[in-house]
């Protein structure tokens, strides 16, 4: 199952990679967004995908698809990508930036960043779910409105999710996700990794996406 999760996530860093080198500004968010189900269908062949796709002040909601909007300069570009094929799924995040990222935006992002390294901590076999929690919301200032993470592996969201009161604990050998976010008025970020758990957290998708703002300007 892990090498066809790794193919997965693969495919992924490619399509967003493709997103980035085709984004024009002026275009709409739609089309720009095309890149990504080419660059998936060219990997892949044929494929299952659920997604959210914000653009601009939509990506202040958790989840949803942006219609019918061209990002401009200052914009965020949240996109979170599950994808299937052969039995097993892949479920990541990443957020870009239209043309540059304010002060704000830059702080949020390494929050984020912090937020994924505190609960790297302690995703492991025989944690419980409510403490990875509790690392990452704590790292965040207790602002995170929606579950850290989530097991996934045959599909996209799988339980138990990582939330408060959550005391199921995680077995070795399982697959999760990290994903911290930070919600303002104008705009959102949100980072997902996936992981494997052993007797510690095997990242298996950062070494293909760093996690380096620069990389996730859009120009």
């Amino acid at each position: 199952m892990k090498d066809r999760i790794l193919r997965l996530l693969r495919a992924a860093a490619k399509a967003y990679k493709e997103f980035k080198s085709g984004f024009r500004l002026g275009a709409d968010g739609k089309e720009a967004f095309s890149a990504v189900l080419r660059s998936l269908e060219n990997s892949l062949g044929q494929y299952c995908l659920q997604y959210d796709y914000l653009c601009g002040a939509d990506s202040a909601k958790t989840d949803g698809i942006t219609q019918n909007y061209v990002p401009a300069p200052g914009d965020a570009v949240l996109m979170d990508l599950s994808v299937g094929k052969d039995g097993v799924w892949c479920d990541v995040c990443r957020t870009f930036f239209v043309g540059y990222a304010d002060r704000k935006q830059r702080a949020d992002f390494a929050a984020l960043k912090g937020a994924l390294r505190a609960g790297e901590k302690i995703l492991c076999a025989g944690a419980r779910a409510e403490d990875v929690f509790g690392a990452v919301n704590g790292a965040l200032g207790g602002e995170l409105v929606h579950h850290a993470g989530h097991l996934f592996g045959t599909g996209p969201l799988m339980p138990p999710r990582f939330m408060r009161g959550e005391r199921a604990v995680l077995e070795e050998g399982s697959f999760a996700t990290l994903e911290p976010g930070l919600y303002r008025k104008n705009f959102g970020i949100r980072i997902e990794n996936d992981y494997f758990i052993g007797g510690n957290a095997e990242n298996l998708f950062e070494g293909l996406m760093p996690l380096e703002l620069e990389d996730y300007i859009l120009q």
